[in-house]
């Protein structure tokens, strides 16, 4: 997937977002992969500038998916996995259930701050989605890591759910 600076503009960056695109070295015609984007701009100038493209270039849905996956990674929970399976299969995507998953995981002292988030977005949607994507990291034992795999489940996401 590729991506200018006019979509940049489009999906609301600001002064510092339109910066960032600029200074990316792999720009070709004014245009940029999505993904190798994404890794330069992980390492170069921190996760947030991630956070914030890969959660507007998705559609609501598809951000939602991003947030479950990246929690899921560190939610040991056998009650919220299951609403998220079912979340991610399509067998459950209920306002109703995701309210019930966030709440459930807010009594839960112990849950995942991701998961809890994760459950929220699937109610809030977009912003909540970028709060997961963003928690998860943070609680990352590896961060490097963690990012890496974001990034890869988003690009996957992308591809997958527009083909």
């Amino acid at each position: 997937m590729k991506i200018n600076e006019k979509k940049v503009i489009e999906l609301g960056a600001d002064k510092d977002g339109i910066e960032t695109f600029r200074r990316y070295p792999g720009l070709e015609n004014g245009c940029a992969d999505v993904g190798a984007l994404c890794w330069w701009a992980a390492y170069e100038c921190g996760p947030d500038y991630v956070f914030w493209l890969l959660s507007r270039l998705m559609t609501p849905i598809e951000a939602i998916k991003w947030a479950i996956l990246a929690a899921k990674r560190h939610c040991n929970d056998s009650t919220w996995n299951a609403w998220a399976d079912k979340w991610l299969s399509g067998e459950d995507r209920t306002e109703k259930s995701a309210e019930s998953a966030a709440w459930a995981a807010e009594a839960v002292e112990t849950m995942e701050p991701a998961a809890r988030a994760a459950a929220w977005a699937a109610t809030w949607m977009r912003y909540a989605t970028m709060v997961a994507a963003k928690r998860a990291y943070i609680a990352a034992e590896d961060e490097a890591a963690e990012i890496k795999c974001q990034i890869a489940d988003a690009l996957e996401i992308l591809e997958n759910e527009r083909k």
